[in-house]
This record gives structure tokens, C-alpha cells and sequence, in this order.
């Protein structure tokens, strides 16, 4: 069964992520709707699976009120996300190194909580979402974000080609791509993982009843972002 490196990914992963529009709209979108909720100062809110931090940190920046947890269980994630925390001098954000699927999570009670292309690839994605709603306080609020259709690595690689060449020209893109070669052979992985079932594929219909049944209330659910590939929902503990 093939497997994802996600330490050999993370090496590579922020290149990418700064070439991709539809990322950068994907970390817009989740800062505007996080900001939205009503958050109260000292208020804590978690990145499940926040990988390199540009989730995490974009929070932590948009909301210095609030502290912000970064859970993740990779060590280079963790060290990538903790190296550009410090550059920026974040000092609301804090990185936890935590298996997201171990039966008992040590974290306090959250008033809001982010998933962004985290849960496709859990085990028991239903049980990681019913954890994540008891973690949550009465009312806390949710952003879940999760890669819901079959990667297709040429789609991608014709998308973010063509970003490239109109934004950076010939030469950059040339180097881009020889800089880029782990994230290819990774997103290859993913598709693999998918088609064989070890990773989670679903449309928003069944996205939606999971978080439904675990006793969330949908507030907005979308299949539109990531270039179609994501579906959202956004919701709030019962």
C-alpha cells in the first residue's frame, strides 16, 4: 500500500502553496470566516493537521487576541511552521505536537477549531470529526475544509504551469518546477491513496451528513473552492 511522506513534502510544500492562487484564496477565505465568529479575547482556537502554519500563523496574525494552537504530528512541519512563527514573532501562536488519531486529545476546551486538508486522510475520518465536536465549548464554531475529490496531478500541474509562466515568466517557472519535483511525486501518492480507499473521497452531501450526525449545525457548505476539489463546511456545536 502506497503511503504519503509528509516530512519529504513539507520541505517543498510553502513553494508551492506561494505559487497557487487557489491556496492563497483557500487561506483568505478561512482568515475572513474564522474573524467573522464572535471570539472574545483569551478565546482559543486550534489548526488540526496545520502543517507548515500558514493557516495557523494567518490567524494568529489576524486575530492577536486570541491564542491559537498549531497541531500537527510531523517534526518537519513542526519545525517549519515554529521557524517562521519565530520570524514573524508571533507570540499569540503555539506549535503541539500531537497524533490527531490517538483516543484522548490533551487540549483545552476550544471556542473554535480549523481542518483544512486534514481529515481525507484519517483512518476514521467520522470519529476524528465526533472527537473534534466534544472538544469544542457549547456554540464553538468550526471551519472544516477537506480534499474531497481525486487529486489529478496533470490538472494541477497544467493550473499551476500556466499560473506560473503568466505571473513569473519562463526562467522562474523553469526553476519552480526542478524545485518542486517531491510535491509532484507526493500528490501522486495521494491519488493513489485515494483510488485504493485509504484516503477519504466524498461529495458535500456526504461531507455534510457526517458533521450533521456528530452534532454540529451547518451554517455554510460549499464545493466550490480549491478550484472544485474542497468541500466546506462551516458550523457550530449544538
Amino acid at each position: 500500500m502506497k503511503t504519503v511522506d509528509w516530512s519529504a513534502y513539507a520541505e517543498e510544500y510553502d513553494v508551492m502553496a506561494r505559487h497557487n492562487p487557489a491556496y492563497q484564496e483557500l487561506v483568505a477565505h478561512c482568515i475572513r470566516s474564522v474573524t467573522a465568529w464572535p471570539l472574545k479575547p483569551g478565546d482559543t482556537v486550534a489548526d488540526f493537521g496545520a502543517g507548515t502554519g500558514n493557516f495557523s500563523l494567518a490567524l494568529a496574525q489576524a486575530l492577536p487576541d486570541i491564542q491559537v494552537l498549531h497541531l500537527d504530528s510531523d517534526e518537519q512541519m513542526l519545525r517549519i511552521a515554529a521557524t517562521k512563527a519565530d520570524m514573524a514573532d508571533v507570540k499569540n501562536w503555539r506549535a503541539v505536537a500531537i497524533d490527531l488519531e490517538r483516543e484522548s486529545w490533551e487540549l483545552p476546551e476550544l471556542a473554535g477549531a480549523v481542518s483544512v486538508h486534514c481529515i481525507y486522510a484519517m483512518r476514521n475520518p467520522r470519529q476524528f470529526i465526533c472527537r473534534l465536536r466534544t472538544q469544542l465549548r457549547q456554540g464553538g464554531h468550526l471551519y472544516a475544509c477537506d480534499f474531497a475529490r481525486e487529486m489529478n496531478v496533470r490538472d494541477w500541474a497544467r493550473y499551476l504551469l500556466a499560473e506560473s509562466l503568466r505571473a513569473n515568466g519562463v526562467w522562474h517557472t523553469a526553476g519552480l518546477f526542478v524545485r518542486c519535483g517531491q510535491v509532484r511525486r507526493q500528490n501522486r501518492r495521494v491519488a493513489e491513496c485515494q483510488r485504493e480507499g485509504t484516503y477519504w473521497t466524498h461529495n458535500l452531501s456526504e461531507f455534510r451528513a457526517v458533521f450533521e450526525a456528530a452534532g454540529i449545525e451547518v451554517l455554510c457548505a460549499s464545493n466550490i473552492l480549491y478550484r472544485g476539489y474542497d468541500d466546506l463546511i462551516v458550523g457550530r456545536k449544538l
